[in-house]
């Protein structure tokens, strides 16, 4: 260990989602890019804002998946398109492997995800530490940002995504963040620092114990 911190990066499980055949289409998208919107799932009910998105993508050349969580029908939107899909769950770590730009509302979560698949992202905020997100990932060049209480009308959501996709330095920079978060090793990582300091600083008893006591909750 180096000093008292050890920076691991984010905590990611490729095998937390469940597939649905429906999704698969999306695994081979070719000459348009695929969007993929979601605000999370505590401060989602925000119809006004997919109803903006649909607007803004209904004329584009892209495949928009939008996640408008449980609580809305996708009979509560309007002029849909057969290019924009919207979904009440989306298996979100699967389609980032496959997203091109993630709207999203910048919590921490979305952004470890997102970034370490590689992927820009335009943040549209909810609280106050999604804004700090926000400024923080952008100036990083992964991110362009909407202000905490900054109207978000169709325009500029359009005016960003096509910002963001028709730059390439977005993607190059995504990547590079990629490859340093996934470098860091993760809850594997983790895992192996706790094992070592239980090395370094029980006796050889009090080890003994400790994995039995472990063996114990596994069990039940």
């Amino acid at each position: 260990m180096t000093g008292q911190f050890d920076y691991v990066g984010a905590s990611i499980f490729d095998t937390r989602d469940v597939i649905d055949n429906e999704f698969r289409q999306f695994e081979q998208i070719e000459h348009k890019p695929l969007i993929y919107i979601s605000l999370g799932t505590l401060h989602n009910q925000r119809p006004d804002f997919y109803q903006e998105c649909i607007d803004a993508f209904s004329d584009q050349e892209a495949e928009v998946i939008i996640s408008i969580g449980k609580h809305l029908q996708v009979s509560d939107f309007r002029n849909v398109p057969k290019h924009i899909h919207l979904y009440n769950h989306v298996p979100q770590l699967y389609i980032l492997k496959h997203t091109d730009l993630f709207i999203t509302h910048g919590g921490m979560n979305s952004f470890n995800e997102g970034l370490a698949n590689g992927v820009p992202l335009l943040v549209c905020p909810q609280q106050f530490e999604q804004a700090f997100n926000g400024r923080r990932f952008a100036k990083m060049g992964v991110a362009k940002y909407f202000k905490l209480g900054e109207s978000i009308t169709v325009a500029k959501i359009r005016a960003n995504a096509q910002s963001i996709l028709h730059n390439p330095t977005y993607q190059e920079s995504a990547k590079a963040y990629q490859q340093e978060l996934l470098s860091c090793g993760g809850y594997k990582r983790a895992a192996e620092i706790i094992y070592q300091t239980c090395l370094d600083h029980l006796d050889p008893a009090q080890l003994s114990e400790f994995m039995k006591e472990q063996d114990k909750r596994e069990i039940a």
